[in-house]
């Protein structure tokens, strides 16, 4: 990696601590930058590139923002703006138009860009079927899909639209990975996918099938897995204010090295960025506020689980209260409980 382009100033400071330079050009990897107003010529003088932007840049990757595009985010959105197509309006939404121009200036080997899957259907518009088009005029073969993290040893069920333009003088086209783990994905991503994929036109699509995995492949990896290994805590369980007296800075040690997967071995050893034997305080959360949300969830559940317990447990809570005094919405009691019962995400 020899350049990058982030917006947001601490974004911006983590690149340049995990993968940027020592020395003079340090505080260049950790400006934050606007690529609507950093032009390709720009950015390669300021990082002491030589050449022009056609001379330095075999791959060119974006990770662009989703926040117009994710459900979630267009919810969000809906909800500030008070209007039903803020996403829409959004600025975010069209600096993939942007990237566009620093592909048509850098002229990279390949292209690389993900985003979640519902920017397969923006408002009813195939942003990537888009982007692929615009990349075959200027000389790339492309295509994209949906990969799940899980399927690839990572412990996360994390669905995300990959797309891959490979220029057509390399003669190679673009092809994605078979999964290397199994694992059986919750029903609601079935559905996610059909209303993502209902855009995708059924012929002279750019869009590859989404890869299955095979039977017999080893299982994704677990939570347990990735997380075994961290330090035991006790206090929310007998005094959860106690964790929230816990320094970010304090120093926890690790558990057993018994305890260890296979895949905590592989992150601890990760080179350039192996693990210590201790670890910082700010791997503990520190809403106490949760655990009781979290102690009734079901392996598997999410996030509207979550609402419905976290609502019933303040419902026990009021009737609790009400038995011994007189509790009413009007009260600050009954929004002080809410807050302190209910997460406001």
């Amino acid at each position: 990696m020899i350049a990058h382009m982030e917006s947001d100033p601490l974004a911006a400071e983590t690149y340049a601590m995990n993968l940027g330079p020592r020395g003079e050009l340090s505080c260049q990897w950790a400006l934050a930058r606007d690529m609507t107003k950093t032009s390709p010529e720009q950015l390669v003088k300021e990082f002491g590139l030589t050449g022009g932007p056609a001379n330095n840049f075999d791959v060119v990757a974006a990770g662009l923002p989703c926040q117009a595009f994710a459900r979630i985010g267009r919810s969000k959105l809906r909800s500030i703006g008070g209007d039903e197509r803020a996403f829409k309006k959004d600025a975010r939404a069209s600096l993939y138009k942007r990237f566009l121009e620093y592909v048509r200036a850098v002229h990279p080997l390949a292209v690389l860009i993900e985003n979640v899957p519902d920017i397969l259907n923006f408002g009813g518009h195939n942003v990537p079927e888009e982007i692929c088009e615009t990349l075959e005029r200027l000389g790339y073969r492309s295509a994209y899909t949906l990969l799940n993290a899980a399927f690839y040893g990572v412990p996360q069920m994390r669905e995300r639209l990959i797309l891959v333009a490979i220029h057509e003088a390399l003669g190679v086209a673009p092809i994605f990975p078979a999964p290397t783990h199994s694992i059986e994905l919750p029903r609601g991503y079935e559905g996610s996918r059909s209303v993502a994929l209902k855009n995708v036109p059924e012929s002279g699509s750019h869009f590859v099938p989404i890869p299955r995995a095979r039977r017999r492949l080893r299982r994704a990896v677990s939570c347990r897995e990735a997380l075994g290994d961290l330090p035991l805590i006790y206090e929310h369980f007998d005094d959860p204010k106690e964790i929230r007296r816990r320094r970010v800075q304090n120093e926890l040690p690790y558990r057993d090295a018994k305890t260890r997967s296979a895949y905590a071995e592989l992150m601890r050893r990760w080179r350039g960025f192996g693990m210590h034997q201790r670890l910082d305080g700010h791997v503990v959360r520190l809403t106490p506020r949760d655990f009781a949300i979290f102690r009734r969830m079901a392996p598997g559940a999410d996030y509207p689980a979550a609402v419905c317990i976290a609502r019933a447990i303040f419902r026990e809570r009021l009737r609790a209260r009400r038995r011994s005094r007189a509790v009413t919405w009007r009260m600050h009691e009954y929004r002080d409980l809410w807050k302190h019962t209910v997460p406001p995400y």
